[in-house]
């Protein structure tokens, strides 16, 4: 093989590189050895008939999306974080087991939208798209805790440095109760480990899973810096370096919310629905609030509130 044979050489499934990932029609949970995994089967059998199991098509027709991501974005890795409170995923600290059926029903539905996390390697060593043994519900819920925590730690660091929250998500985090009241004693010195916390577990995911890319443009000779990534954990963990990198972090408007507003959804592709941000759509510029409760909730403090206090004074005088 050549020199410029090897540097082209297709990823399997059909991709026509690395960074490229591929989502499948049908998920299952199956069991190898003591562990449930999330898997993409090649073929399923249903009412005496076998199945195949084809990508689903991104865009026009092409059946991967790509890992490569600009320097913007942090939709996915929010996305992914936020699974711990949207979908109540069974986690520290109220939990220690994993792998339960309620993470198992979101790892299955998670993986239908994004494909696997991509834990296990296949046997040309690429990171597998179907989903191996590695691929198990335990460690699907056990990063999704991971990127919560990580995620709740900067809002905290950035918000109003709630001590007692941060000393709490160290604690979980492997700190010593001695050392996360030393880390926590003042505001300065939360908001300093919190975010040297923060630093330190994105550096080692964006190291194990992502590599530096050059983005060509299109017709031109010209090139834009960004990343790519070996498997989809890494393109999620993309999101919270971005996050990090980036000077104009928006927050919730709401007072009693410190919740970052991303504006894109990272890796960005033309999804399979409109208007579906899970699927690829893009966040609005002018959004403000994180969720529709917090606009009614702002809107309450704001309005309503001082409505009804003043309505009482006038009745009270």
């Amino acid at each position: 093989m050549s020199l410029f044979q090897r540097d082209v050489m297709k990823a399997p499934d059909k991709r026509p590189r690395a960074d490229a990932w591929v989502v499948y029609k049908r998920y299952e949970i199956v069991t190898w050895g003591d562990d449930r995994c999330i898997h993409a089967p090649k073929n399923w059998y249903e009412k005496g008939t076998f199945h195949k199991n084809p990508p689903k098509k991104f865009g026009e027709g092409e059946e991967w999306y790509t890992l490569r991501q600009g320097m913007s974005g942090g939709g996915l890795f929010h996305d992914f974080a936020r699974l711990v409170e949207d979908e109540d995923l069974d986690v520290l600290p109220q939990s220690e087991d994993f792998d339960t059926d309620k993470n198992a029903l979101v790892a299955r539905e998670w993986a239908s939208v994004w494909g696997v996390l991509g834990l296990s390697r296949n046997e040309e060593g690429w990171y597998d798209t179907r989903g191996g043994k590695s691929d198990t519900v335990a460690a699907f819920a056990f990063q999704a805790w991971v990127a919560n925590s990580i995620l709740r730690l900067y809002e905290e660091a950035v918000g109003d440095i709630d001590t007692t929250t941060i000393a709490d998500l160290l604690v979980q985090g492997g700190y010593s109760l001695r050392m996360a009241r030393h880390a926590t004693r003042n505001k300065e010195a939360a908001k300093d480990y919190a975010i040297h916390a923060c630093e330190e577990v994105t550096h080692a995911r964006v190291r194990d899973y992502c590599y530096p890319a050059l983005f060509r443009e299109p017709g031109r000779y010209r090139y834009t810096q960004g990343f790519g990534s070996a498997n989809l954990l890494g393109a999620i963990w993309m999101g919270m370096f971005w996050t990090l990198w980036d000077p104009q972090t928006v927050t919730c408007r709401n007072p009693e919310c410190n919740r970052i507003i991303p504006h894109a959804p990272t890796p960005e592709r033309q999804g399979t629905k409109k208007n579906d941000r899970r699927g690829g759509y893009a966040t609005r510029e002018d959004k403000v609030y994180c969720r529709p409760e917090c606009q009614k909730q702002h809107y309450y403090l704001r309005v309503t509130k001082p409505a009804r206090e003043a309505a009482r004074a006038r009745r009270s005088s």
